[in-house]
C-alpha cells in the first residue's frame, strides 16, 4: 500500500461533475464466520432512478416513466452490542438509510445530489437517532450500536461518509489507497502519532470504537470525503472480520486481478475464511470497466 497520507481526491481537491464514462458494477457477500452464531454485519447496494408517473395527459394515457440511474449507493454495516442487539442496531441503520433517501429523492435533481455529503452526513443522523431510539425503548437492545460507511456515486464522484472500523478502499493502477481512519483508541493513537500504524493493527485496543450510529447517547461523527473515479478503478468496502485477518497486500493481489464483482467478493471473503473466520466477514466490491 501506499504509505503517503494523500488520497488522490487530496491531489486534485476540486475536482469537476462530469458524466462517469465506464460500466459501473457492484457486488456483496457476507458470511457469519467459523466462530459467531449469527451475522451482525450488514451492506446494501441501491441505484437511485429518476422516475415520472403521469397520471392523466391529453396526449397518452397514463403511464410511469423510468429514466437512467444518475446516482448509487453502497454501504456496510458491523453491529455491535452482542448477540441479537448488534445484527439488530446494523439493519435497522442501513433500513433508516433506505427510507431516508427514499424520503429524499423529492429533492433530487435529474443529474444527481446537489449537496451529496450534507446529504450523507443527514442520513447517519437519521440512523443514529433511529437505532438510538430503539435501544431506549427496549431495555433488552439497550447500548447497541454499528459502524457504518457509505459511498454515494454521483456522476464521476464517489462521497464518502464513515464511522467505526469498517473500511474503504480504492484500487488505482496497482496502488492501494485507504480512503477511511478507524475510529478506535488504536486509531486515534495511530492519528495523533502516539503510536505507528502497523502497531495500531495490532494494539489491544484496535476494536474499541469510539465513533459510531447508536450507542449509549446520540453524537455520531462521521468523516467524509470525495474522490473522482475512472475507468479501471476497484472500490472496496469491508467490516473489520477481512481486514483484521487478510492483509492489505492481499487485498490489493485480489482487487487487481481484475476479476468480476462476485469472483473478487468471493475471494476476499474465502481469504479470511482461510484465515480463521473469527469474525463475521463482509466485502462489497465496485468495479469501473470501460464502456463495451
Amino acid at each position: 500500500m501506499n504509505q503517503s497520507s494523500q488520497t488522490p481526491s487530496q491531489r486534485n481537491p476540486a475536482p469537476r461533475r462530469a458524466p462517469l464514462e465506464a460500466a459501473c458494477h457492484a457486488f456483496a457477500l457476507s458470511h457469519k464466520g467459523h466462530v459467531r452464531e449469527n451475522n451482525e454485519d450488514q451492506y446494501l447496494i441501491a441505484n437511485l432512478t429518476s422516475a415520472m408517473q403521469v397520471v392523466s395527459a391529453s396526449m397518452c394515457e397514463a403511464r410511469v416513466y423510468f429514466g437512467s440511474a444518475p446516482s448509487s449507493l453502497f454501504a456496510v454495516a458491523d453491529g455491535m452490542g452482542g448477540h441479537a442487539k448488534g445484527e439488530h442496531a446494523s439493519a435497522l441503520a442501513l433500513n433508516s438509510v433506505e427510507n431516508f433517501i427514499l424520503r429524499t429523492l423529492g429533492r433530487v435533481t435529474p443529474f444527481g445530489f446537489q449537496q451529496a455529503q450534507e446529504l450523507l452526513k443527514a442520513c447517519f443522523q437519521t440512523a443514529d437517532a433511529t437505532v438510538f431510539g430503539s435501544s431506549e425503548r427496549d431495555a433488552a437492545l439497550r447500548g447497541m450500536g454499528t459502524t457504518m460507511t457509505l459511498a454515494l456515486l454521483t456522476g464521476n464522484e464517489l462521497h464518502l461518509a464513515h464511522a467505526g472500523d469498517s473500511r474503504a478502499y480504492l484500487l488505482r493502477k496497482g496502488t492501494l489507497y485507504r480512503l477511511t481512519r478507524d475510529h478506535t483508541v488504536a486509531g486515534e493513537l495511530a492519528g495523533q502519532g502516539i503510536i505507528n500504524a502497523q502497531e495500531a493493527e495490532e494494539h489491544p485496543l484496535r476494536h474499541v470504537v469510539t465513533n459510531f450510529v447508536g450507542g449509549g447517547q446520540l453524537g455520531v461523527s462521521p468523516d467524509l470525503a470525495q474522490i473522482q473515479v475512472a475507468v479501471g478503478d476497484r472500490v472496496l468496502l469491508a467490516t473489520d472480520g477481512l481486514t483484521d485477518l487478510v492483509k492489505e497486500e492481499a487485498l490489493k493481489e485480489i482487487l487487481a486481478a481484475e476479476l468480476s464483482p462476485e469472483t473478487s467478493a468471493g475471494r476476499l471473503v474465502d481469504a479470511a475464511l482461510n484465515a480463521g473466520g473469527t469474525d463475521n466477514v463482509t466485502a462489497l466490491v465496485v468495479t469501473f470497466d470501460a464502456m463495451a
